[in-house]
């Protein structure tokens, strides 16, 4: 009997020692069936890529450059809003600048006479300064300037005579100036009185030059015909035509623009009323050939 207390002593550090271990068996497959679930259910939470959210991606990203493209567009027409205005605002300057270069000053002067002069001879040199290439005109009679002066011959009425002139240039710029001088006409010269009208005057003809070396040349031709009457002047190289007036008197200039240097031809002048009176004109130096 003594022994078997002993035995089931034993027999109890067996039963206790094989359930340990079983408990501890337990315990492992409990925990390794405990991580498998926690692994399959943070799997379950795990991000993955759907084909929605592949496709949402792709809408993004053309989205984005719709919206980069927009605003390269408005960049554009920004720039080209800019570039428009610039150029308006340029051609709005340049009127402004080319009227600047139109406003020309002096563009000629006249030198002689000087205002109030008096003569007592009725052909006067009128002259001045000017650029070359320059026209300056009075009425029908004009000259262009060169090496820098200009000058032309005028026939003065008896009295007051405001002569007015006009430049012009290449450019189309336009200058005027006002000269005011008298003639001091002789008695002779003075236009008669209403009652002093001649009743019957004959015709008669003059010649002031017989020749001239201007560039264009010309000559001033004189006289008396019947009050109304047609003058005419006739060459082969140049013509006009005046009227006596109310007193018979009547004057005219003709130039010769085609003649050439050295030349001499005829001139005749022909009046309605019958008369008729022909000169010679040598051209000294002017003409197409000069």
């Amino acid at each position: 009997m003594k022994g078997k207390p002993f035995l089931v002593a034993v027999a109890a550090f067996v039963v206790v020692l094989f359930g340990g271990v079983a408990v501890a068996g337990v315990g492992s497959m409990g925990s390794t069936t405990d991580r498998s679930a926690t692994a399959a259910h943070v799997a379950d939470f795990a991000p993955s890529t759907t084909a929605g959210e592949v496709e949402e991606e792709k809408a993004e990203t053309a989205e984005e450059a719709k919206e980069e493209a927009k605003a390269k567009e408005e960049a554009k027409a920004k720039e080209e809003a800019k570039a428009k205005e610039e150029a308006k605002a340029k051609e709005e300057a340049e009127p402004k600048e080319k009227e600047k270069t139109e406003t020309v000053v002096d563009l000629f002067t006249i030198t002689n006479p000087v205002d109030g002069t008096h003569f007592e001879k009725k052909i006067v040199r009128f002259s001045g300064e000017a650029a070359d290439g320059v026209s300056i005109h009075r009425g029908k009679y004009s000259t262009e300037a060169t090496d820098g002066t200009w000058s032309m011959e005028l026939v003065l009425s008896p009295g007051k005579n405001k002569v007015a002139f006009e430049a012009t240039d290449g450019a189309g710029h336009i200058d005027t100036a006002v000269v005011t001088v008298y003639y001091d006409a002789p008695k002779e010269e003075e236009a008669p009185k209403e009652d002093d009208k001649p009743k019957d005057v004959k015709f008669s003809a003059n010649q002031k030059y017989g020749s001239c070396g201007e560039e264009v040349p010309y000559d001033v031709f004189w006289g008396t015909a019947k009050p109304g009457a047609k003058i005419e002047a006739s060459s082969p190289y140049g013509s006009n035509s005046t009227k006596a007036n109310e007193y018979g008197h009547w004057e005219m200039k003709v130039t010769f623009p085609e003649s050439s240097p050295g030349e001499t031809f005829k001139v005749i002048i022909t009046s309605s009323d019958g008369g008729q009176q022909k000169f010679t004109f040598t051209n000294t130096g002017g003409g197409k050939n000069h």
